[in-house]
């Protein structure tokens, strides 16, 4: 068995070897074969090149056109592993938390576990303007897709091979696959369960996030009536 952990990665050549340490020692106990795929995609730095000095179970792949969600689409139409995830590279899902998701997935607890910023706040470190972005978030995706999850957008997701297929199939290119692939797999009748997981928002405080809360919150709305129209015609 193998389980493929995939890391989207965007200019992130500061941080990347230093984040692939921290994956590789929570990995190490897991019990199964396992490697991580890095897709770097639309960089303009070097961390193709950082990516390929690590070595050491991690796969390099690289795309030109940029889109965390084309990323770990590719990712996973690529995948050849029993079981797969995805993780943000700025590591803010604490990645020791992998391992015992896994074994979970392992023992068919679940399709699809999810990790959860708002299950728990107590362990969540984050602005409280930054959460209730997303619990308003998460409020119009219950609204208009129906996902009945607390968190859909934590960067921390693990599943089953039948939900690998599903998210492969995906259409979405950007932050927006989360909640297509949620709502796929609610369609499908996979099973979901949330985790709690410890969040620090700013793990590498010399790395400039990628979300723009506004901007993104009114495309969020837009890319939701468009998944909600994409899912009418999969049924």
């Amino acid at each position: 068995m193998l389980f493929d952990l995939c890391v989207p990665a965007r200019n992130e050549g500061m941080t990347i070897q230093d984040a692939l340490r921290r994956l590789v020692k929570s990995l190490g106990d897991l019990g199964i074969d396992w490697q991580i795929t890095v897709v770097v995609n639309g960089s303009t730095d070097d961390t193709f090149k950082k990516v390929l000095e690590y070595g050491d179970r991690v796969v390099a792949l690289e795309r030109k056109e940029a889109g965390k969600g084309a990323a770990i689409r590719f990712a996973a139409q690529n995948s050849q592993s029993d079981f797969f995830g995805f993780i943000d590279a700025d590591l803010s899902a604490d990645p020791d938390m992998i391992a015992p998701i896994v074994k979970k997935i392992l023992d068919g607890q679940a399709d699809v576990m999810i990790g959860s910023r708002l299950a728990n706040t107590r362990t969540t470190n984050r602005s409280w303007l930054r959460t209730l972005s997303s619990q308003f978030f998460n409020l119009m995706s219950r609204l208009i897709l129906g996902l009945k999850v607390k968190d859909a957008q934590c960067g921390l997701k693990v599943m089953n091979s039948r939900a690998k297929n599903i998210l492969a199939s995906c259409q979405e290119t950007g932050w927006f696959l989360d909640i297509e692939f949620l709502a796929r797999i609610a369609q499908d009748g996979l099973k979901v369960v949330e985790v709690p997981v410890p969040w620090i928002e700013f793990r590498y405080a010399m790395r400039q996030s990628q979300i723009r809360m506004f901007g993104d919150g009114l495309r969020a709305i837009g890319a939701m009536w468009r998944i909600r129209l994409r899912l009418k015609k999969h049924v």
